[in-house]
């Protein structure tokens, strides 16, 4: 993750930043943590009904280069704030691959 983000600023600065290609920028990089998160979030093994959600900057499709990733992990009905078991490890094993690739992630359940 991080090399490829790198690289997408790389690029920017090579081309001469404008507010056009700023704009490109951001997409891209909100792109880049799509593609990552989709990965992790399957690599994790989260329980059937989980859904995962973006929000804030990164939700909007924009995302600088040093914000956090916000994310909401939706749980199915029923398991609400009592989160336990295969759902809770499956969380907390997602949150943990998200900070271990470089993620700067701020997560709600």
């Amino acid at each position: 993750f991080r090399a490829g983000k790198q690289a997408l600023i790389d690029g920017f600065l090579a081309a001469r930043p404008s507010q056009a290609g700023a704009q490109t920028l951001l997409r891209r990089l909100a792109r880049h943590v799509d593609d990552t998160l989709r990965a992790l979030w399957a690599e994790a093994g989260m329980p059937s009904g989980c859904c995962l959600a973006a929000v804030g900057g990164y939700g909007r499709g924009e995302l600088f280069p040093h914000s956090d990733v916000d994310v909401l992990v939706l749980l199915p009905d029923g398991d609400g704030a009592d989160v336990h078991g295969p759902v809770k490890a499956a969380i907390e094993g997602f949150i943990t691959s998200c900070w271990d690739v470089g993620l700067e992630i701020g997560s709600s359940v």
